[in-house]
């Protein structure tokens, strides 16, 4: 499974369900017909214990946020001095521990219809089309993202 999209009105459960599929799907191994079947609230904290792992970023996204915000992006620090610096960010750092992982990884949209999605995913668009390839960017920053990761969207 390679990328989820939960739809539905609001306050339908949409981000319940995609917490409990990342779960399911990453940790548990099931497979997406099998998710039915399941009691969510008897695995609760298992849930929530996997969404705080470091195989899963849950990103609630909100109206400023951006792609140098979760993927690359600049980290000003001020102590004493004064450091900018261009890093990896939530997504990237994900990406790079699933490739030398075997385990299934997974990364939460959480209601991305609050944002234009093409400034929030920017170049991760380009590298979710070309999976498990190293994808290089006009800024020569790469990205890969291995098929052991989902990607799982509420809208």
């Amino acid at each position: 499974m390679k990328s989820l999209l939960f739809t539905g009105n609001p306050a339908t459960g949409k981000t319940f369900l995609a917490r409990a599929a990342a779960y399911y799907l990453c940790h548990e191994q099931l497979n997406i017909d099998s998710l039915q079947s399941r009691d969510i609230y008897e695995d609760l904290d298992k849930i929530e214990a996997f969404i705080n792992s470091d195989r899963c970023e849950f990103i609630q996204v909100h109206p400023s946020m951006t792609y140098e915000d979760i993927v690359y992006g600049i980290d000003i620090k001020a102590t004493g001095s004064m450091t900018i610096d261009y890093v990896e960010k939530r997504i990237k750092r994900l990406c790079d521990r699933a490739k030398i992982s075997e385990e299934s990884f997974a990364v939460i949209f959480d209601d991305i219809s609050r944002i234009d999605a093409s400034v929030l995913l920017g170049n991760l668009i380009y590298a979710m089309e070309f999976r498990n390839e190293s994808v290089t960017f006009a800024d020569g920053s790469e990205l890969c993202i291995p098929d052991n990761v989902t990607l799982i969207f509420t809208e």
